[in-house]
């Protein structure tokens, strides 16, 4: 029986020791230094439109667009005549991303005196970017655009490639077009098993644009779980990463992940399923944590430490220390990783932190829901493997020792190493 002070010890989060802001985000010249009601309110007055950059300081394709399209000299000087363009971080404006319903980053809204004219969502060149808002400013929307594309595909009047066919739906879903995507996608599934074509891209589409179906018709709905269900045959007969995901996220919006979770853990019991739950990756594994299946997430990882080793390399780096070799497979020493992770965005009641202390914050976390999940599954020797590597590797010692315990008590596989942990938590006390 577990002690009520060992659980507390475990559930401990310590101080965070020399709290610093990152460093400040450098906006783009283009954008106005005002307040989002005193930009609208100059807009109104001056008869612009109003353009609102909805971003985060955490977000790769914002920073990709602040490097390239919003510096970019024809947009600038369309941008600078015809509207009034500020930026906003949406983790800073929570109440503002509420009223103007961004979901995704980046989001560029566009409002003419109170009223939203249009959006469009992710990574835009600037070429887009001025060929789309020259056409608002004759009434044309970029959902106009993506309907006209649809109308013409099915009158054979234009011809798409796959490729294009499923990027049509991403984007139908991306303007709030669900049922139109859903359909283009149902569409597309149907005519891809006809002509063998993988089946997966078009149900990562499906999925993606059915996060949250209570925006849907009760016939895009029907739509889903039709897809869905055909998912389920493609999954039982022969599943590979893509269609295993786009079956978890279909369920998933569907409010029926239980069936999903169920056959997780039927596949954890076998060598054949266990090598189907490796098929759906990190994405997979976060799911199953989610439901709080650590034995099913346990056999979904294939090896504990390679998954770390960017984040290492990132801390290695914050610390000013060499860039860090490692072996990988058969002797061959490769640099860790050509990239460095994403930044997780901080939840409610966290602190701020250097660089160097959310890297080292993610690591630990991270690394301790693997470490749960592996002893879950009576990996024990993995679990070794990854808690050796992330002691040698956190700058914090105590707090990673701390986070490895409190998952493994999460997981309720606290007494598969409970000299370890008895170890660790005295430890954390000295």
């Amino acid at each position: 029986m577990r002690s009520p002070l060992l659980v507390a010890l475990a559930l401990v989060t310590l101080p965070d020791l020399g709290q610093a802001q990152e460093d400040e985000h450098k906006i783009p010249p283009v954008f106005r230094s005002l307040s989002f009601d005193a930009a609208k309110t100059e807009a109104k007055n001056d008869e612009r439109l109003f353009l609102v950059d909805a971003m985060t300081s955490w977000c790769g394709p914002c920073k990709e667009m602040d490097r390239t399209t919003w510096i970019d000299p024809t947009l600038v000087e369309w941008l600078e005549q015809n509207t009034v363009p500020i930026q906003l971080d949406m983790d800073l404006n929570t109440a503002i991303k509420e009223e103007l319903g961004v979901k995704a980053f980046p989001t560029i809204v566009v409002m003419k005196g109170d009223r939203i004219l249009d959006r469009v969502v992710g990574l835009r060149d600037a070429e887009f970017v001025l060929e789309w808002l020259q056409g608002l400013r004759s009434g044309r929307t970029h959902a106009d655009r993506l309907r006209a594309q649809l109308r013409s595909h099915f009158a054979d009047e234009v011809e798409l490639t796959y490729t294009e066919m499923v990027d049509l739906a991403q984007g139908l879903a991306g303007v709030g077009a669900f049922e139109d995507s859903l359909r283009m996608c149902q569409w597309l599934f149907e005519n891809a098993r006809n002509q063998r074509i993988p089946s997966g891209p078009i149900g990562l589409a499906v999925a993606n644009l059915t996060s949250d179906l209570s925006q849907t018709t009760p016939d895009a709905t029907k739509i889903a779980r039709d897809m869905r269900d055909a998912f389920t045959t493609i999954v039982n007969e022969r599943p590979n990463r893509a269609d295993l995901l786009a079956w978890m996220r279909l369920s998933r919006a569907l409010g029926e992940s239980d069936l999903v979770v169920e056959w997780s853990k039927a596949q954890a019991k076998t060598d054949e399923g266990r090598k189907a739950l490796q098929m759906g990756g990190p994405l997979w594994f976060g799911f199953l944590i989610d439901a709080g299946a650590f034995e099913a997430a346990g056999h979904n990882v294939i090896e504990p430490v390679g998954p770390f080793f960017s984040l290492v390399r990132a801390i290695k780096l914050e610390n000013g220390e060499p860039d860090p070799v490692e072996e990988v497979g058969n002797g061959v020493r490769h640099s860790m990783a050509p990239t460095l992770p994403m930044i997780r965005r901080r939840g409610p009641g966290e602190p701020e932190r250097t660089l160097a202390e959310q890297y080292d914050f993610q690591f630990r976390d991270d690394a301790g829901q693997v470490y749960a999940a592996l002893l879950a599954a009576s990996r024990s020797e993995d679990a070794t493997k990854l808690a050796d590597y992330v002691l040698e590797n956190c700058n914090d010692k105590k707090a990673a020792s701390l986070a490895l315990v409190t998952w493994a008590l999460k997981a309720e596989v606290f007494d598969a190493a409970r000299d370890r942990h008895l170890r660790w938590l005295r430890a954390s006390w000295l």
